[in-house]
C-alpha cells in the first residue's frame, strides 16, 4: 500500500471516524485537501467557514523537521499562525501537536474538543 493509499484510506478515515463518534464533530466540520495557493493542506477543521485547526498526513516516520516548516507555511497561507496544528503518520496514527518548540506527541484521546463544533 502506497503512502496516499494509506493515508486515504486508512488514516484519514479512521480519525474521522474517531471524532465523530467521540468528540460529535459533524461531516461539515471536515474539509479535504484543502488547496491554498500551490500547497495542499491534508484536512483542514472548519467552523463556520473558518480553519480552526490542520491535520497532516504522512504514512512513514517523517523528517519532523521538514514537516514542521511545511506545516508552519501553511499557518501563514491560512494567516492564523496560532491554529492548532497536527501530524498523524504510521499505520498505528501516532498524533503530535506542533508547539513554538516542535512536535510534541499525544494522545488521541487529548487530541483538543473545539466546544463550538460539538453544539
Amino acid at each position: 500500500m502506497n503512502e496516499h493509499e494509506l493515508v486515504n484510506n486508512i488514516l484519514l478515515p479512521n480519525f474521522i471516524l474517531y471524532l465523530e463518534a467521540n468528540l460529535n464533530y459533524k461531516k461539515n466540520n471536515f474539509d479535504y485537501e484543502v488547496r491554498i495557493e500551490n500547497k495542499i493542506i491534508d484536512l483542514a477543521i472548519i467552523d463556520k467557514e473558518k480553519i480552526i485547526a490542520i491535520v497532516e498526513f504522512k504514512s512513514w516516520l517523517p523528517d519532523f523537521q521538514n514537516t514542521e516548516n511545511q506545516v508552519r507555511n501553511y499557518l501563514s497561507l491560512i494567516k492564523n499562525e496560532n491554529c492548532p496544528a497536527f501530524l498523524i503518520y504510521g499505520s498505528d496514527g501516532d498524533i503530535f501537536l506542533l508547539q513554538s518548540y516542535g512536535w510534541q506527541k499525544i494522545e488521541l484521546q487529548n487530541f483538543p474538543t473545539f466546544e463550538t463544533l460539538r453544539k
